[in-house]
């Protein structure tokens, strides 16, 4: 949360999720039912080729600095402040 990448919340509301990647690949292999949310899921994706958006440019380079160039992380602000600024 600190550079950014998460969206602003209560840290309290944070969990952390170990192998998540693998208990999908374990679930979408042992049940049927799993392995049909998935293909639905893979085809409801659309792929967009950010090269040829207008916009991407500039929120791309707005996303480069860290952190916080832009929007303001109120929860992490604490934390920010204890920071030395180089």
């Amino acid at each position: 949360m600190i550079i950014g990448m998460f969206p602003d919340c209560d840290p309290e509301r944070i969990e952390g999720v170990v192998n998540a990647a693998r208990d999908g690949a374990k679930l979408a292999l042992l049940d049927k039912d799993m392995r049909l949310e998935a293909q639905a899921v893979a085809n409801f994706i659309e792929v967009i080729e950010i090269s040829v958006e207008s916009d991407f440019q500039k929120y791309f380079l707005e996303a480069l600095v860290f952190p916080h160039a832009v929007d303001r992380f109120p929860h992490a602000q604490h934390i920010l402040e204890q920071t030395p600024q180089s």
